[in-house]
């Protein structure tokens, strides 16, 4: 499997998925065969999942990966996993923060992807070694690993056409009232381009937040996205002035309020990661019965919780 790395140019900016990669790899590959890469999740932007009708925008980041050989380069590594569940067709993760999701720039090793290889070595013989969705590094929560080709693509579709649900927990500062809907596209920011931001020449994200309790200046709220941007719920909670607690890309300004305890303004502001969970994950199994699966959230995230409630509660 050969992976390249690609950067939309402004000229591309609108252009169909398919045509614009097939630009830019020249004669490498037909677009036949980018619309079926792209079919098969083999190509990514902003690392997520699209269609070959999908538009693409300036400064989009391309991960083109090519089946050149029978096994992947991604090694085996003995890499303690929680795992949730597990058949022959799939395997469900629950991620540590932390955890990288598969090899990079600057990151051969120690990730997901190297771990999952060393349980289930199948994988190895899957385009990204059966991986087909991600998680930021420092959130947690669950991932569905393939480990058939058949059930890899049966998912993959499942993933571009919006059918998987994805619930998230989040503890940020402020309130939101009841349900709310951020409708608000995302692109790469310009100037930092490791980060994202809301921009009217991006790509369409929905996510949906909920309250679920409330208490002196913070919340846990359950967010649900219905497409899969890069940073998305990082960048919408943010955007609505309800950041997260322990972002440091997007939580701006300070995150703390009035009359907090020393002790929990330390905690808040020592907060190693962004306070993010992905708790739920359903999907329609090969024999297409729609599956759930849950998971906690980690003692950090917990106690985090326990310290705002106390605080409020002194």
């Amino acid at each position: 499997m050969r992976h390249k790395k690609l950067e939309i140019p402004e000229i591309l900016h609108g252009k169909r998925a398919d045509i614009a990669i097939s630009e830019l790899l020249g004669n490498e590959l037909s677009r036949n065969q980018v619309k079926d890469l792209i079919k098969s999740g083999d190509i990514l932007i902003n690392d997520e999942g699209c269609k070959p009708k999908d538009k693409v925008c300036h400064n989009d980041q391309i991960d083109v990966s090519i089946p050149d050989a029978e096994v992947s380069s991604w090694t085996a590594e003995d890499i303690n996993l929680d795992i949730i569940f597990a058949c022959d067709d799939y395997a469900i993760i629950n991620k540590p923060a932390g955890l990288v999701m598969h090899p990079g720039a600057g990151i051969k090793s120690g990730t997901l992807a190297n771990a999952v290889a060393k349980v289930y070595p199948e994988v190895l013989r899957l385009p990204r070694n059966g991986i087909v969705h991600r998680l930021d590094k420092d959130t947690s929560g669950l991932v569905v690993i393939a480990r058939k080709n058949g059930f890899r693509n049966h998912i993959a579709e499942q993933f571009q056409n919006r059918e998987v649900e994805k619930k998230y927990l989040a503890v940020i500062k402020g309130e939101i009232i009841g349900a709310l809907t951020i409708d608000k596209p995302i692109a790469r920011d310009r100037h930092n381009r490791t980060k994202m931001k809301v921009d009217e020449s991006g790509r369409e994200a929905i996510s949906e937040a909920i309250s679920l309790e409330s208490f002196g200046g913070y919340s846990v709220v359950e967010v649900k996205i219905e497409t899969g941007r890069t940073h998305q719920i990082r960048v919408h909670l943010s955007s609505n002035k309800t950041p997260i607690i322990g972002d440091k890309a997007y939580g701006s300004g300070s995150q703390l309020i009035k009359n907090l305890s020393d002790n929990l303004k330390d905690k808040i502001l020592s907060f190693p990661r962004q306070a993010l969970h992905a708790y739920q994950l359903a999907f329609l199994d090969a024999s297409n019965e729609m599956q759930t699966y849950k998971s906690n959230p980690p003692d950090d995230i917990l106690g985090l919780i326990e310290s705002l409630k106390s605080n409020e509660n002194a």
